[in-house]
């Protein structure tokens, strides 16, 4: 069974993710006096069933692409709506232009095929033979704020399909194609919650292909208490 909802905003507030000291749950907030759940990088059907196992108000961060925009809901499990809807949360809400990017890094990868389409993320590792390490593009991806590394950001280059997503510590490691210079690789970095950053995959002081990347964090936010709503369907409008 479908179930249609959409999360919407409708007192912003001041505050700023970058500015909130951690904490267990993600960081603490002080105008609330509650900790915050990054929820940044969980899928719909993981941010509904927090709401559904907390009935009470749940302080949380989502995206942008996250909110104001219908999430439909497959679940064998049928979550009561009266526990969704109960779910009304204060959430800070960064600006990207992909979506929740909940995919792992290949443990072994020679290069990955990165497809985009209607605003979601799909890997396919290629099976090419590598014998040669002359082209193996590696380096970590850190908040610029606190020099943590950040998992899951997407690094591809640009122009093409080719990428990676990074580890749980901000690592990532994949090989170029064999007919493309290194010295005319530019890497496109994207995160969710971050500013978008492009850096040559060369580094000619070092020389070497070793990159130490770091995301701005993207302090145009909202925050404000958000409700999910069940949404109509086209005929039950003449209802």
């Amino acid at each position: 069974m479908k179930t249609e909802l959409s999360l919407n905003i409708d007192r912003p507030c001041g505050e700023h993710w970058s500015g909130m000291p951690e904490d267990t749950n993600g960081r603490y907030c002080d105008r609330c006096a509650k900790s915050i759940i990054d929820m940044v990088n969980l899928s719909d059907e993981e941010i509904i069933e927090i709401i559904a196992q907390n009935p009470s108000k749940i302080c949380a961060r989502l995206s942008r692409y996250q909110i104001n925009r219908s999430i439909i809901i497959k679940s064998k499990k049928r979550l009561p709506f009266y526990k969704i809807v109960s779910g009304i949360f204060l959430i800070s809400s960064a600006s990207s232009a992909f979506a929740t990017q909940k995919l792992m890094a290949p443990k072994e990868l020679m290069h990955d095929t990165i497809n985009r389409k209607d605003d979601s993320l799909s890997i396919t590792k290629s099976s090419e033979s590598q014998d040669s390490m002359r082209n193996v593009i590696q380096g970590m991806v850190n908040d610029a704020s606190d020099n943590k590394g950040l998992s899951n950001v997407l690094v591809m280059i640009r122009g093409t399909n080719i990428g990676t997503v990074t580890d749980e510590n901000g690592g990532f490691k994949f090989n170029a194609p064999n007919n493309m210079p290194f010295k005319d690789i530019i890497l496109e970095v994207n995160h969710l919650g971050y500013l978008n950053t492009a850096v040559h995959a060369y580094n000619k002081s070092k020389r070497t292909a070793t990159n130490e990347i770091f995301l701005t964090p993207d302090n145009n936010a909202l925050i404000g208490e958000v409700c999910i709503i069940k949404r109509k369907k086209w005929w039950q409008f003449w209802r």
